[in-house]
């Protein structure tokens, strides 16, 4: 019954993974089909749904392969999470980069703008550490994914690019 349960959780997850991806790849085609020409800030529109897309595939991946036996299982496992917590600031940085190119329409400002990738870097290199500490996540012996002890800090690292607008 446990075990049920736990599946019917995953499939839900991952259906509505589905579903937004299939409306973001819609957009996509929309914004292929429409725009001829690619304008800067539809550039860094696209780019921002394909980096939406990868992360959602990656947590797809990591609730698929989760709980499930075998030394195969466990290594995607491991690699699925790597990857999500590995670009998972990813579209929060191009969103900033987004929301600053409306804003001031300069892409010479952007260039300025690199401590806009911070938050991606920072937690980029702290989930290559966690692989050998477990500080972010860990997975056991049955292939459970866990949270590792430094999870909860990785919030500001995600706040960040919400709370830069205000900062600078």
């Amino acid at each position: 019954m446990n075990n049920c349960i736990l599946i019917m959780i995953q499939f839900g997850k991952i259906e509505i993974e589905i579903f937004l991806a299939l409306v973001i790849i819609m957009i996509i085609t929309v914004i292929n089909r429409t725009h001829r020409s690619r304008v800067f800030s539809t550039r860094i529109f696209l780019t921002l749904c394909w980096s939406i897309l990868l992360v959602m595939f990656f947590d797809s991946c990591a609730w698929i392969f989760d709980g499930l036996e075998g030394t195969l299982y466990r290594r995607l496992n491991y690699v699925s999470n790597f990857l999500l917590f590995f670009f998972q600031p990813l579209p929060l940085t191009i969103w900033l980069y987004y929301a600053d190119f409306l804003l001031n329409n300069s892409a010479q400002r952007l260039k300025r703008r690199w401590y806009y990738f911070l938050p991606f870097i920072i937690v980029a290199t702290v989930t290559v550490i966690s692989l050998f500490n477990g500080k972010i996540f860990y997975i056991d012996e049955q292939n459970i994914y866990y949270r590792g002890s430094w999870f909860v800090y990785l919030s500001f690292f995600y706040a960040f690019p919400i709370l830069v607008p205000f900062i600078f």
